[in-house]
């Protein structure tokens, strides 16, 4: 458990530094392998989602 802990604070420490705000969504600002297909798929909607909401708000 202590192990694990030690991890977690480790991680949570490295995200703080890189300052993101949520999910990068343009698929060119990462590298991916085929493991990511169903976060890209994730990735896609939410972006479609997105544009979506900014069309219906333009009209």
């Amino acid at each position: 458990m202590a192990l694990q802990r030690q991890i977690l604070e480790e991680d949570i420490r490295s995200q703080e530094v890189l300052e993101l705000a949520g999910l990068p969504l343009d698929g060119r600002d990462e590298l991916h392998v085929p493991a990511d297909g169903r976060g890209m798929a994730l990735r896609q909607a939410l972006c479609d989602f997105m544009l979506a909401g900014r069309r219906r708000l333009a009209a």
